[in-house]
């Protein structure tokens, strides 16, 4: 199942990264490779989870990433480019789908800030837009236009520079298989997973909220943000679920409730840490 994801591409020679010291573990151990290869989700190819069976035709390699939009300095870079621009390393993260399963993988990458950090963001932008590939020839169940492709998602700009916010180019110490996003895809742990979109072509700064792939077909169910929150710990003790229920106590840096519906939303993203993240997030 590996084999079947792995493609020759640029940058190989990155592999493996140094490990991020903030970021070497979380409350569970690694998720072994093999049953990650063949459990995920990619529906350009297939509504199964076994994505791997129809990811051959896909190519990732050449590939182009276009930072756009509301930016001083927009700029295209190809894959080579892109993976020496930014110094890679390994951070471990859990993984969790909205559908109730998880994983721990340790991606590969840099932090999504510095990209943005390196266009300039101009002072009215206050979203990011993430746009896949539109490939049918490739992707079957793109053929059919019955969904709105391409897959698009979206973060608010404090999320995005938020020091988690990672930009993944590999896993387990070699580039990404194409069933898990190849050659360059988003990752947020503390949202959902049909949150760190895929296979990414454009990184676009806007002034509205984006419209989103899930959250335009079924928006009852897929809300924009899509935090996962389970539970708090703060120096009092207190313990909640869904929300902080004493953020002025927090055990670490300062955490603002939110809520895995939306109700309620982060105002102090930038301030999350890993170790929060740990303690508020875990389950």
């Amino acid at each position: 199942m590996v084999n079947r994801g792995v493609y020759p591409g640029p940058g190989a020679d990155l592999y493996p990264a140094r490990r991020n010291a903030d970021f070497k573990e979380v409350d569970r151990e690694i998720s072994p490779e093999t049953p990650v290869a063949r459990y995920c989700n990619f529906y350009e190819f297939s509504k199964t989870k076994q994505v791997w069976r129809y990811i051959e035709p896909f190519q990732p390699v050449p590939w182009q990433v276009e930072v756009t939009g509301l930016v001083a300095k927009p700029k295209t870079y190809d894959q080579d480019t892109l993976v020496r621009a930014f110094p890679l390393e390994e951070r471990v993260y859990r993984h969790r789908c909205v559908e109730a399963w998880a994983m721990v993988v340790p991606w590969t990458g840099f932090a999504l800030a510095k990209l943005i950090r390196a266009a300039g963001p101009l002072p009215e932008a206050r979203f990011v837009r993430f746009v896949s590939f539109d490939r049918p020839q490739e992707a079957s169940r793109q053929a059919g236009r019955l969904e709105p492709w391409p897959y698009t998602e979206g973060l608010t700009l404090a999320e995005a520079t938020n020091e988690l916010a990672f930009i993944a180019t590999g896993m387990y110490g070699h580039p990404l298989l194409k069933q898990h996003g190849a050659p360059v895809r988003l990752v947020v742990p503390w949202k959902y997973g049909y949150k760190s979109a895929k296979s990414i072509v454009r990184i676009e700064l806007t002034e509205e909220q984006p419209t989103t792939f899930w959250n335009t077909l079924v928006p009852w169910e897929y809300d924009f943000q899509a935090n996962v929150i389970r539970k708090c710990v703060t120096r009092a003790g207190v313990r909640s679920v869904n929300g902080c229920s004493a953020p002025e106590k927090c055990t670490r840096r300062r955490f603002i409730t939110g809520t895995v519906s939306g109700s309620r939303d982060f105002t102090n993203l930038d301030n999350i840490s890993q170790d929060h993240f740990q303690d508020c997030f875990g389950s």
